[in-house]
């Protein structure tokens, strides 16, 4: 769940539905200076689904007992990200071992910082999953998707669109990427995003480089309206839960 705190309440996103927003921007992805997906099917199924592994979590009100908030994707505890990365890279890998890949790489990067022994050996457990998904993935999608660059370009823009995803669901000022690809090659840039407009349920942010065909993406993502308040239980949150309203927040994205 994403969580953001709005002057008279909460607005909790699903996990699934921000992902979905992902894929939406995914599906605007290439322009004279971006390249299209190779192989396309593959890394739009791993940025639309990349968190497969959450509607057990999205479902259960959990309360963060420090705060009285709902506990969002940033205040769980390991096991359950733990468990989140588990269920999200084997559901997607059976689907699909290359966008299986992609999840696997996605999660792992998270958890490479963790001095926990569990999440090391979750991490060192996928380096031998991940190549044994790369070796089915050979014959369905062709020998140039397997190259080191294709990959870890392809897991550059997965983590890219869930950062835009996230920066309009939070109504993030500003942020700022990593060295990012910008082809299927070596040369890298620095995307950088900003808050253009924003009410409760309008959100406007410019992104650059632009990475799209249209001019303008624009979409809807689905949100939970919860009182700004604090709960001592999970019981009393999901009646909160249940009896709160939901809403259409609707994002738009531009070039700048």
């Amino acid at each position: 769940m994403i969580v953001r705190e709005l002057p008279d309440g909460l607005l909790c996103f699903r996990q699934l539905d921000h992902a979905a927003l992902s894929g939406l921007l995914g599906d605007h992805w290439g322009s004279d200076v971006f390249p299209t997906w190779i192989p396309g099917d593959s890394v739009r199924l791993a940025v639309r689904r990349h968190d497969a592994g959450w509607p057990e979590l999205d479902a259960v009100s959990t309360v963060d007992p420090e705060t009285g908030r709902p506990l969002d994707y940033r205040t769980i505890g390991l096991d359950d990200r733990l468990d989140v990365a588990e269920r999200s890279v084997a559901r997607i890998a059976a689907i699909d071992p290359y966008a299986g890949w992609l999840v696997s790489r996605h999660f792992a990067s998270f958890m490479e910082g963790s001095d926990a022994p569990e999440a090391i050996r979750w991490v060192v457990d996928q380096v031998g999953r991940r190549a044994g998904m790369l070796a089915r993935s050979r014959a369905r999608v062709g020998r140039d998707a397997l190259h080191p660059h294709v990959l870890e370009a392809n897991l550059d823009w997965l983590q890219l669109l869930d950062a835009v995803s996230l920066a309009l669901c939070h109504d993030w000022n500003a942020w700022e990427s990593r060295p990012t690809a910008l082809e299927y090659g070596e040369e890298t840039g620095v995307f950088r995003y900003r808050r253009v407009g924003s009410s409760g349920a309008s959100i406007e942010g410019a992104l650059a480089p632009w990475p799209f065909v249209a001019g303008r993406v624009v979409g809807k993502i689905p949100a939970v309206a919860l009182p700004r308040a604090t709960w001592e239980s999970a019981e009393a949150l999901g009646e909160a839960w249940e009896a709160a309203e939901e809403v259409d927040v609707e994002v738009a994205l531009i070039a700048g």
